[in-house]
């Protein structure tokens, strides 16, 4: 099988080939960037608390689906990325990014980096804002409203998880 995917791959013609790489590399740096920051936001401010966390994931599954009929958008699977970067960069705004190896800003800054990166490669940001929305939407019901002057926590994770 794999012999016959090389063989495969080198003779497609030049640009298809330089085009599908582009593609798999692409991919591979994103998902790299999925999984970490879906990492680190487990291992940091969810650690010992993985109710809450799979809460997150529901709270923005159902959230982003609903959204995503107002918005006319079917495939949301840029958008939870999206939310959890954006989560993460709120939890930890300061922190130094490196980003594509050349660029460094504080983690706040991360998702309007990641949407701006979208608008160069050409692809759609509604998706990645409304990732953002989301993001905010969580981290505003559960780190901000409840720490308000007679602010109150809104989102409980339920007692199942």
């Amino acid at each position: 099988m794999a012999l016959s995917l090389t063989r495969l791959y080198l003779h497609t013609p030049a640009v298809t080939r330089g085009y599908v790489t582009a593609c798999v590399l692409t991919t591979a740096a994103v998902v790299r960037a999925r999984f970490r920051y879906c990492r680190l936001l487990e291992e940091g401010c969810f650690r010992r608390r993985t109710a809450d966390f799979v809460f997150l994931f529901l709270f923005g599954g159902v959230l982003m689906t609903v959204l995503g009929v107002f918005v006319d958008q079917v495939f949301l699977g840029q958008s939870f990325p999206s939310m959890l970067v954006y989560v993460w960069s709120r939890r930890n705004p300061v922190q130094q990014i490196h980003f594509l190896g050349f660029m460094s800003f504080h983690a706040r800054f991360l998702p309007w980096g990641l949407v701006g990166f979208s608008l160069l490669l050409g692809n759609s940001i509604v998706v990645d804002i409304l990732g953002i929305v989301v993001g905010h939407t969580y981290f505003y019901l559960e780190d901000v409203l409840p720490n308000q002057p007679g602010g109150r926590k809104l989102l409980r994770t339920p007692q199942i998880l």
